[in-house]
């Protein structure tokens, strides 16, 4: 008895065993070898014939990541429903149908499928066309793969109901059957994490156990509602995200907002319905339609564990240390002063840098110069360094009187200075910074404008090697379009071996090096923009050009003992630095006096000298140095390492020098630092942030579990915390000198941020009635008395206004012993009465008026009305 099992689709697979009455849990492998178990006795060669099939389709990238899912569904397999409905609870994961125990076990291992085993089968719709949503991250993403998918077609755009959402439709084939189609986009993250609102406004060491909730990112725009209404009676799902964690991240947010309104398929299985696509620029959608996968949900869990943990760290550590500064430093203006896991190791890379700065002493060194004429051409020699000033001037009383030198050596030596590698993310930002001036986070969000006009490949990859089939001619056709150099390539490089030329570079398996995608047609772009797409595209035509080879001519002369040398580059070839002037080889291009000398040669001594020059001072580390260091010890990603430096300008703990990119940390910055390494060392250090970007890594590749990371990440920062939390209050009258001292309105509380009975701060609020008399008018309250400080406390001050609690309002406040008075501030504030205003209408001639326009419209009516 033979059996074909590898041409049924998983739903006929899991048909067959639920006719039979055994579990329809599982992919195509796992089931085939369920149906075979019970088919063939065991020790059949059918049945490890189907395996090793099965297994031979496998990748061996994923073997432990498969091995997880495996061990997982079987202890899922022998789990009681109780225990079920808790892992899918730890997941996040929604369980549709009867909620019998099969359907929280069918929508675990949905969850946990990446591969497509078989195309899907649309069967059951066979009266209509299939009906697809297509979600990208931004609209303009989504206006270009529509553009592209419809290949030509007619394409009809529109907006929702509520008008937030632009739509394309347009009509085509999904596998083979007719379909339409309906493109539309998010605009970043759905969903943010915060603390649920009971959780105490000064709480801190509770936080890291505290209840956290998904809220909408933006209250103006009911996003979850408008995607909703868009997969109201769609069939499929096709996921265009980023390709990368935090994309595959949006994409679950998206299936948690339209997960009720997509149509279920016979299997009832909303996952089976679900794709992804993985594509690096809007030109390769149409390819990647040939190859849907689903979405990775081990990388959703990498991110969510992520967010959860900065969360937690950085609002624990920043509540608490500012609540500390504000309680000890009463009389300063203290803003709040955060902590976060990336940005302070980033900071103290900036702290450390200054610390080399200062602690530099100033030195010199020394050289003999000669001034010698060799065959009627003037030449200046020089030594070799001399520490010793000493040492320099008793060389030079030997030579002092000598008239001649002789020539000991001449020697030629060839160089070849290779092309860069392919842009990745931390090179296009380094180059943005080091070459026009652009800050990190600016280069990034203008790298995110060109990829989604379709100009340049996904920015966020740390790949650094080409893949095979380049497309360089299409490419570079599209580059002369939209660029003119004033270079002409054709004369470095012949571009018929460039598509066969070797790819060096690193592929890490994320996305293609940052290119130009070859999209003809000049596009109007702001300044800025083109300044980054020119030096993309120059870079990805310099990375393709032959190496730059030059040559140097070293004379060295002999003056009674002491050797002085001239050395004299020429290029032989540009090569890419034709292309890139920024790149090319480390060489004087200045020096370019020829002369010819011969070994054995004398020439003569015109005049000796010693210089003196200053040893080279260490400067503050530039954006591009910091950017370097981040990515060497792991300091967040490709895409996150903008944000850190970024948020260490707007906290202010560090400045950047327009014109040269450096950055020096302020005093605030330094400061916290340096108590930082006093109390826990760990917290500024970054090894901790590296070691906890590698655990969340082994979730992403399915390594080890979402829980026990996080857990275990969670609770070493727990323990850093409590030791912070019993050494730093005795540092914080270090912080004095960071902060101004605090006027009469200063706006922030005393503790865990403003606070409206506080009596060392004022509201914002508060502040505004007391300056405006018509704003106490329209509070309509009674004034606060306030009573006179006690002759014992004489810095005892009274605050400008309070919180009432009964009205829920703002109360001004007197200061008044309780033997006067109270003022009434309603009667002092009321505002004169507007003058009357002469020739103003009254309510007669107002009528009057109405009823000769009605009488007018009527004789117009009726002399038009035609006879």
């Amino acid at each position: 008895m033979t059996m074909d099992f590898k041409s049924l689709t998983v739903i006929q697979l899991r048909g067959k065993l639920g006719t039979l009455g055994l579990s329809e849990v599982g992919n195509k492998a796992t089931l085939m070898a369920r149906l075979e178990g019970h088919y063939f006795p065991k020790g059949n060669a059918n049945v490890g014939y189907s395996a090793m099939a099965a297994s031979s389709e496998t990748s061996m990238n994923n073997k432990k990541s498969s091995s997880l899912i495996s061990e997982n569904l079987k202890t899922w397999e022998n789990m009681s429903l109780p225990k079920l409905k808790v892992e899918v609870a730890k997941y996040g994961i929604k369980v549709t149908g009867s909620r019998l125990r099969e359907d929280y076990l069918r929508a675990l291992q949905s969850y946990f499928e990446t591969d497509l085993d078989k195309e899907p089968d649309f069967y059951h719709i066979s009266h209509r066309k299939i009906k697809v949503l297509m979600i990208a991250e931004k609209p303009s993403m989504g206006r270009e793969i529509a553009k592209v998918l419809a290949n030509g077609r007619s394409i009809r755009e529109y907006k929702t109901s509520d008008g937030k959402l632009s739509v394309s439709e347009f009509q085509g084939t999904f596998f083979g059957y007719p379909a339409d189609f309906r493109v539309s986009s998010t605009f970043g993250h759905i969903f943010s994490d915060t603390f649920c609102k009971d959780v105490p406004r000064n709480a801190d060491e509770a936080l890291f156990d505290a209840d956290i909730v998904k809220t909408p990112c933006d209250d103006n725009h009911d996003l979850p509602s408008a995607l909703a209404e868009l997969a109201n009676g769609v069939d499929a799902l096709v996921l265009w995200l980023d390709c990368d964690l935090e994309g595959e991240a949006i994409c679950y947010e998206v299936l948690d907002c339209v997960r009720d309104a997509i149509k279920r398929p016979p299997s009832g299985n909303f996952m089976d319905v679900v794709f992804r696509a993985h594509f690096s620029s809007a030109d390769e959608a149409t390819d990647a339609m040939k190859r849907l996968q689903k979405p990775n949900f081990r990388q959703c869990l990498a991110v969510r564990a992520k967010h959860d943990l900065d969360l937690r760290i950085g609002v624990a550590l920043s509540r608490y240390q500012t609540s500390i500064l504000r309680r000890h430093l009463k009389g300063f203006d203290i803003p709040m002063v955060s902590y976060g896991p990336c940005q302070i190791p980033c900071l103290t890379f900036c702290v450390e840098a200054q610390e080399v700065v200062e602690r530099h002493r100033e030195s010199y060194y020394y050289h003999i110069m000669a001034r010698l004429k060799v065959n009627g051409v003037v030449v200046d020699a020089r030594s070799n360094l001399f520490k010793d000033k000493t040492e320099a001037e008793e060389c030079l009383r030997r030579i002092q009187n000598a008239q001649k030198a002789q020539v000991v050596n001449v020697e030629r030596k060839h160089f070849a200075q290779n092309p860069p590698p392919a842009l990745n993310t931390v090179g296009l930002l380094k180059l943005c910074s080091t070459q026009l001036g652009i800050g990190p986070k600016d280069a990034m969000q203008v790298a995110e404008n060109l990829y989604t006009s379709g100009l340049i490949s996904y920015p966020r990859t740390e790949t650094t090697r080409y893949p095979d089939q380049l497309r360089v001619r299409e490419r570079r056709r599209g580059i002369q379009e939209n660029m003119q150099f004033t270079v002409d390539d054709d004369v470095y490089m012949d571009w018929n071996k460039a598509e066969t030329a070797p790819r060096d570079g690193i592929d890490v398996g994320d996305h293609p090096p940052i290119m130009p995608t070859g999209k003809p047609g000049r596009l109007q772009l702001h300044l800025k923009e083109l300044r980054v797409y020119e030096i993309i595209c120059r870079h990805f035509l310099a990375s393709l050009m032959p190496s730059q080879r030059y040559h140097s001519d070293t004379v060295v002369f002999s003056l009674d003992g002491v050797k002085v040398s001239r050395t004299v580059h020429a290029i032989d070839d540009m090569g890419f630095a034709a292309m890139i002037p920024w790149g090319h080889a480390n060489m004087d291009f200045d020096d370019r006096i020829k002369f010819t000398a011969m070994k054995g040669q004398f020439v003569q001594i015109s005049n000796v000298w010693m210089t003196e020059t200053a040893a080279p001072t260490p400067m503050p580390l530039n954006e591009a140095q910091l950017m370097d260091l981040m990515e060497k010890h792991r300091i967040g990603t490709d895409a996150s390492i903008p944000g850190h430096v970024d948020n260490i300008i707007k906290r202010k703990y560090v400045v950047v020098d327009p014109e040269s990119r450096q950055i020096t940390p302020t005093m605030l910055g330094r400061t916290l630092i340096n108590v930082y390494r006093k109390c826990v060392p760990q917290l500024a250090q970054p090894q901790m942030r590296a070691q906890m970007e590698m655990q969340l890594m082994t979730i992403a590749r399915g390594e080890r579990d979402f829980e026990v990371v996080r857990v275990e990440v969670l609770n070493a920062f727990r323990v850093q915390f409590k030791q912070f939390k019993k050494s730093f209050h005795s540092f914080t009258r270090s912080f004095e000198p960071c902060f101004e001292k605090s006027n009469e309105y200063s706006t922030h509380g005393d503790g865990f941020g403003p606070n409206r009975n506080d009596r060392h701060g004022h509201n914002e609020e508060a502040v505004k009635i007391l300056k405006d008399p018509f704003l106490q008018l329209k509070q309509r309250r009674p004034v606060v008395a306030y009573p006179a400080p006690p002759a014992s406390n004489p810095w005892h001050h009274p605050p400008k206004a309070v919180w009432h609690r009964e009205t829920e309002s703002v109360l001004p406040v007197v200061r008044n012993n309780g033997s006067e008075p109270i003022p009434d501030f309603r009667q002092r504030c009321v505002p004169p009465p507007p003058p009357p205003q002469s020739g103003s209408p009254t309510t007669e001639e107002k009528l009057l008026f109405f009823v000769i326009c009605l009488v007018g419209i009527a004789l117009y009516v009726a002399l038009c009305k035609p006879r």
